[in-house]
């Protein structure tokens, strides 16, 4: 990830899932695998993860057919 509304992910890899219905976040450290945080689950079938030009993380969601963000926690 880039960016800097999610200043503790920098590096790290978002993963949308349809099966499992969730979006995962792998650590990566030193060009590897670290670590995987299911950050949502049972929400639903998710298409796609991708970061906005105003650099909030968007997901689209297959089964209620809605695109949504995430917003980071202070």
């Amino acid at each position: 990830m880039t960016g800097n509304r999610y200043p503790n992910w920098t590096g790290d890899i978002l993963n949308g899932a349809l099966k499992f219905q969730l979006i995962s976040r792998i650590e990566i450290e030193d060009g590897e695998y670290a670590h995987e945080e299911r950050i949502l689950e049972g929400i639903g079938r998710i298409r796609d993860v991708e970061m906005g030009p105003d650099g909030y993380i968007y997901f689209t969601n297959e089964t209620e057919g809605t695109l949504s963000r995430i917003v980071p926690v202070e």
